[in-house]
C-alpha cells in the first residue's frame, strides 16, 4: 500500500511504543537508554500527525542534553523565533536552557546553552513555570524552602534572563525575587498585555495562592493584600494550578479540590477581578466545580479559547463506567457554566481512555489548542507491559478524538530510563507538539529530554521493499519513489533525502539527492536491529513537511548468542537468593522464542543451585528463579549458566558472599 494512500485514510491505528524489554542496569552498548518505535495495533495505515519529528534532534525526534547534574524540565516555551526554551532545576537550583529550532542546543545562551540560579539560603529550589515577555527577556518561576534559624518557610521564585541568558540585574534583586508568606511553591505564571506578572501556586493540602508583580519585580501593591492573594477556603488537593489571563484582565485559577463533603475530588476554576477580589458575576461567588464522574479527580492543565472559554484538563480515578486512570476535560462558558456543545452528552464534560492496558496520569501535564480549535491533551501513561510515557492525545473542538492522529487520537513516547518524567508541552504554529521532561536511567542521573511530535504533513515519497516481517540484522533492498501530489512519480525530482528509523540503532543510507537519471527513483539498502514494530521515513532535508515511508514493519529477534544473568552483586551465606536469566541476540534482543534447556553451576562446591530447566514459549526468553540459589563458601564465586545443547551460549557472574 502506497504511504500516500496512508496519510489520506482516517482509520489510523499507531501507538508510539518500546517492544523491548527495558533492563535499565545494562544500556545496550552504552548507548541512551531511549528507544522510540512505532507499535501497529490494528492495520498498516499511519497519520500524518502524532510521529516522532525527524526534522527535530538530528533525526531522531528527541534530544537528551545532559545540562548539568541531575538536571530535569518542568516547563517549556517557544520564543518569537522559534527557538525553545526548557525551566527545570539541577542540584537545587534553577536550570534554564534553550535549543534551536532543529532540537539542536543554542550555545549561544548561557554557558553552553544554560544557565542556573541559586536563590539565596535556599534547601533547594526548581523552576515550574517559564514565560517570554514582549521584548524577548525570559521569566522562570519556581519554589524554594528556606531555613530560617531552624523554621522551614517555602517561597515563591521569581527569575528574569536577558536573551542571553544572563540574569536581568534591572530586576528585583539582581534578577531574582523571592516572596514568602504564600507557604507554597510557584506552578504556573502568566503575563499579562502591560508587562505586569502574575505567578500562581499551592502545596499539597495547602490554600492555593496568586502573587502579582510590577515589570521590575515588585510587589503590585494595587493587588489584593500587597501583591499577594491565599485562597484560605480552598484547598488543593495534588499541589497544582495554573493561571491564565482573560481578554478584559481577570484572571482565571484553575486546579483540584475536594468537594465539600471532602470525599470526592473536583475540578475548580476561580475567577478574579484585576484588583484581586472575587468576581461574583462567575460561577457561584466567582468559583465553580465539577467532578466529572470519578472518586478523586486530578489537575493538569488549563487553556484559554475564543470568547472567554475555558478548558481544564486532568484525569479520574473512577468509580461505575468511567476506567481509572481515564484522560477528563470540562469547558466552561465565560460566565462559568458547563458548555454544553463540548462533548457527547452535552454537558460540558469529555472523558476520554487511554489506549488498551494503559493509564493516563495528570501530574506535570498540560492542555494546547490549534490554531485550527482542535485540542491536544498531554501528560503521562503507564502500563505494566511497557512502562510509563509520554503521552498526547488530540481531539476536535466539539471534544470528539481525532482518530487520525496517533493510535485511534493518541500518541505516546515510551519513556525507558528509570523514574523519568514528563514536564511540559508546547504547540508550535504549524501543528507540531513539544514535550519537555528528565530522562534518568543507570547511566543519566538526569538529562532534560525534549521531544517533538509531528503536525499534519504532506506525503511526498513511497518506500517499498522491506518484507512484513524480517529477522534483526538482514539487509534489505528497498526503493523509494518521489511522488506528485495525484501519486504518480515525479520524475524530475532532484532534491537530497534523509532516513530516519523508530529503531535507535538501524543501519540506514546516508542522504542521497537524486538525480535526473534516476526519474525520482532511487534503491537503498537498509538494516532494522531492534525487535518490535519498526517504520522507515524518508524526508526531503529542504523541506522537512514533505515525507513518506514504510511502516508495520515486523522485527524479531535473530538466534540466540548470549545470556543476561542478573544476580545479586553480594549474598549472605548460607541464605536463598533469586536469579533471572534473559536470553538474547547480538543486538541485544530478547530471544522470546528460546526453548533451550539450561544448567548452573558454580565455584563453590557447596553451592545449591537452581535444577536443570527449560525455558518455555510463556517464558518469552525472560526466567526468574527465585529464592533457589544458596551460596555458603564466603569470598568471590562464580555462578555460571549454560545452555545444554550449546556451550558457547554461556554467562558467567562473581558474587561476594559474606
Amino acid at each position: 500500500m502506497l504511504f500516500s494512500s496512508w496519510l489520506r485514510s482516517l482509520k489510523s491505528r499507531w501507538l508510539l511504543s518500546s517492544t523491548r524489554r527495558p533492563r535499565p542496569s545494562r544500556p545496550w552498548h552504552g548507548r541512551p537508554s531511549v528507544r522510540l518505535a512505532l507499535e501497529r495495533l490494528e492495520d498498516r495505515l499511519t497519520p500524518t500527525a502524532g510521529l516522532l519529528d525527524p526534522t527535530f534532534g538530528a533525526g531522531a525526534g528527541y534530544v537528551l542534553s545532559s545540562f548539568s547534574s541531575s538536571a530535569s524540565a518542568n516547563a517549556v516555551a517557544l520564543q518569537s523565533d522559534s527557538r525553545i526554551v526548557t525551566a527545570g532545576g539541577t542540584g537545587g537550583d534553577f536550570l534554564v536552557g534553550r535549543y534551536n529550532a532543529d532540537g539542536s542546543v543554542d550555545t549561544s545562551f548561557g554557558s553552553g546553552g544554560y544557565t542556573t540560579t541559586a536563590f539565596n539560603n535556599t534547601l533547594g529550589t526548581h523552576a515550574n513555570a517559564v514565560a517570554i515577555q514582549s521584548d524577548g527577556k525570559i521569566l522562570a518561576a519556581g519554589g524554594a524552602t528556606i531555613d530560617r534559624h531552624g523554621t522551614l518557610t517555602n517561597y515563591f521564585d521569581l527569575a528574569r534572563y536577558n536573551t542571553n541568558g544572563t540574569l536581568d540585574t534591572t530586576f528585583g534583586n539582581n534578577g531574582e525575587v523571592m516572596t514568602a508568606g504564600t507557604g507554597d511553591y510557584a506552578s504556573s505564571m502568566a503575563v499579562q498585555t502591560d508587562g505586569k506578572i502574575v505567578v500562581a501556586g499551592s502545596y499539597t493540602s495547602s490554600p492555593a495562592a496568586l502573587v502579582r508583580y510590577n515589570v521590575n519585580g515588585t510587589l503590585d501593591t494595587t493587588f489584593a493584600n500587597g501583591g499577594e492573594l491565599v485562597v484560605t477556603n480552598l484547598r488543593i488537593i495534588n499541589g497544582s494550578v495554573a493561571v491564565v489571563i482573560q481578554p478584559d484582565g481577570k484572571i482565571d485559577l484553575a486546579g483540584c479540590t475536594l468537594n465539600p463533603s471532602g470525599n470526592q475530588g473536583m475540578f475548580v476554576v476561580l475567577r478574579f477581578n484585576p484588583d484581586g477580589s472575587s468576581d461574583s458575576s462567575f460561577g457561584n461567588g466567582g468559583v465553580v466545580m465539577t467532578n466529572v464522574g470519578g472518586k478523586s479527580d486530578g489537575f493538569g492543565g488549563v487553556a484559554l479559547l475564543s470568547g472567554g472559554k475555558i478548558l481544564v484538563e486532568g484525569n479520574t480515578v473512577g468509580q461505575g463506567n468511567v476506567p481509572p486512570g481515564t484522560l477528563a476535560l470540562v469547558r466552561y462558558n465565560a460566565d462559568g457554566t458547563l458548555d454544553t456543545t463540548f462533548g457527547s452528552s452535552g454537558n460540558g464534560i469529555v472523558t476520554v481512555p487511554p489506549p488498551s492496558g494503559f493509564t493516563f496520569g495528570s501530574d506535570n501535564s498540560g492542555v494546547e489548542i490549534q490554531s485550527d480549535g482542535q485540542i491536544i491533551a498531554t501528560g503521562s501513561t503507564s502500563s505494566t507491559s511497557s512502562g510509563a510515557s509520554f503521552a498526547a492525545v488530540r481531539l476536535n473542538a466539539d471534544g470528539s478524538v481525532d482518530t487520525s492522529y496517533g493510535n485511534a487520537g493518541w500518541a505516546t513516547v515510551p519513556l525507558i530510563g528509570i523514574n523519568d518524567t514528563m514536564g511540559a508541552s508546547a504547540l508550535q504554529l504549524d501543528g507540531r507538539l513539544l514535550l519537555a521532561g528528565a530522562e534518568k536511567s543507570t547511566q543519566n542521573n538526569g538529562v532534560v529530554m525534549l521531544i517533538r511530535l509531528t503536525g499534519d504533513t504532506t506525503t511526498a515519497f513511497s518506500v517499498t521493499g522491506f518484507p512484513p516481517t524480517v529477522v534483526a540484522g538482514t539487509p534489505e533492498t528497498i526503493t523509494v519513489t518521489a511522488l506528485n501530489p495525484d501519486g504518480s512519480t515525479n520524475t524530475g525530482y532532484l532534491g537530497t533525502v534523509h532516513f530516519t528509523s523508530g529503531d535507535p540503532h538501524a543501519v540506514l543510507p546516508a542522504n542521497y539527492t537524486l538525480t535526473a537519471a534516476d526519474q525520482g527513483v532511487h534503491t537503498f539498502n537498509a538494516t532494522l536491529v531492534t525487535a518490535g514494530l519498526q517504520f522507515l521515513l524518508v524526508t526531503d532535508t529542504t523541506n522537512g513537511t514533505l515525507l513518506g515511508g514504510e511502516a508495520g514493519i515486523q522485527v524479531t529477534a535473530a538466534a540466540a548468542t548470549q545470556f543476561i544473568l542478573s544476580a545479586p552483586s553480594s549474598v549472605k551465606s548460607g541464605s536463598a537468593f533469586s536469579l533471572t536469566l534473559t536470553v538474547e541476540d547480538a543486538y541485544g534482543n530478547v530471544v522470546t522464542g528460546y526453548v533451550g534447556t539450561v544448567h548452573f553451576t558454580s565455584s563453590d562446591s557447596t553451592a545449591t543451585l537452581p535444577a536443570d530447566y527449560t525455558f518455555t514459549a510463556a517464558d518469552q526468553g525472560v526466567h526468574t528463579f527465585t529464592s533457589t540459589a544458596i551460596l555458603r563458601k564466603r569470598g568471590t564465586q562464580t555462578l555460571s549458566v549454560t545452555d545444554t545443547q550449546n556451550s558457547t551460549l554461556t554467562t558467567t557472574d562473581n558474587i561476594n558472599v559474606t
